[in-house]
């Protein structure tokens, strides 16, 4: 069942993100830091700009979703923005992807925000944009990434 993370979902959370990242691009660039994530989601469960969701699953968190609104710069209006998606992969294709993404666009909706945006400049961004253009998500944009001030492995 998808829920909202509360207290006792961060450290979980934390350690799934181990897998996220293993997974990620980001494995060449350093390793993975748990005292920023634990940083990262313990402000995501309280604060009332973002918003946290977790897949439990017979008492295990197998995945979590993290929103932020913000302002934009040409509109007082807020935008959502869709940061980390991620389900372990023995439960990827049953769905839990659109139930996140349809929750977020229901906070979204509840705070008047004006757009969710959804995109993926970490994992699999092929899989990404199908899934976000079967839920009705235009693609409109490119992502670059170049590494600024650090060393790569």
């Amino acid at each position: 069942m998808i829920t909202n993370a509360n207290a006792n979902h961060i450290q979980s959370i934390v350690d799934l993100g181990t897998n996220y990242y293993a997974d990620s691009r980001f494995t060449r660039y350093g390793e993975y830091n748990a005292q920023q994530a634990f940083s990262f989601i313990k402000g995501a469960v309280i604060d009332p700009l973002r918003h946290i969701d977790v897949l439990v699953l017979d008492d295990v968190v197998e995945g979590f979703c993290v929103a932020h609104a913000g302002v934009q710069a040409w509109s007082s209006a807020l935008m959502c923005n869709v940061s980390l998606l991620y389900v372990t992969p023995e439960h990827r294709g049953n769905g839990w992807e659109s139930v996140f993404v349809e929750r977020v666009e229901a906070w979204a909706k509840l705070h008047n925000m004006d757009e969710v945006l959804l995109g993926d400049y970490a994992m699999t961004p092929e899989r990404t944009r199908l899934l976000t253009e079967r839920m009705g998500y235009d693609t409109v944009g490119y992502i670059g990434a170049k590494r600024l001030n650090v060393e790569t492995v």
